[in-house]
């Protein structure tokens, strides 16, 4: 099945296992650092990438997820690591904070290559609240990171997704 025939049944599935079994990080056996379904888990980001809208959200939250389990193995951040976090972070879901700082977590490369905007794309108010009602206990690091001072200006997060929509993302 190529990508735009995952990406139409997905839509009309929802979060089917089979499907997500088609895109789940799955290492390559015997080979550090690689993943069996890093290929078409690229094609089906891109594929999204064209058309997508808060009713794919879970779609890319669960690509985000596996990204993230992907790049926690790696050390570096790829192009589709960004691509699945700048969807998230687009739709702009205060409970996806969570979600795109574990991301921004996953490695060295993530942590400076995915800006801090991603995290709080939602606006920080709204992103703390979620964090301070979320069970998840990373929630309480990511809360303490905010309050450092670590998070940027609300400015900052509207240049950002500027630049995305300007990218036609």
């Amino acid at each position: 099945m190529d990508a735009a025939e995952f990406v139409a049944q997905a839509r009309q599935l929802g979060l089917a296992k089979r499907l997500v079994d088609m895109i789940a990080y799955r290492p390559r056996p015997g080979v550090a650092g690689e993943d069996v379904n890093e290929d078409y888990r690229r094609a089906v980001c891109l594929r999204f990438a064209r058309d997508f809208g808060p009713d794919d959200r879970e779609w890319l939250r669960c690509l985000l997820k596996q990204e993230t389990a992907f790049h926690e193995q790696l050390f570096q951040l790829t192009e589709n690591m960004y691509l699945c976090a700048w969807m998230v972070a687009s739709l702009r879901h205060a409970d996806d904070g969570l979600l795109l700082w574990n991301a921004k977590q996953a490695n060295f490369s993530a942590s400076l290559g995915l800006p801090a905007a991603i995290c709080v794309a939602a606006g920080e108010a709204s992103t703390r609240s979620a964090l301070r009602h979320s069970k998840d206990p990373s929630a309480k690091a990511y809360l303490q990171w905010l309050q450092d001072g670590a998070a940027v200006f609300p400015a900052e997060v509207e240049a950002a997704l500027a630049m995305l929509k300007s990218l036609g993302l």
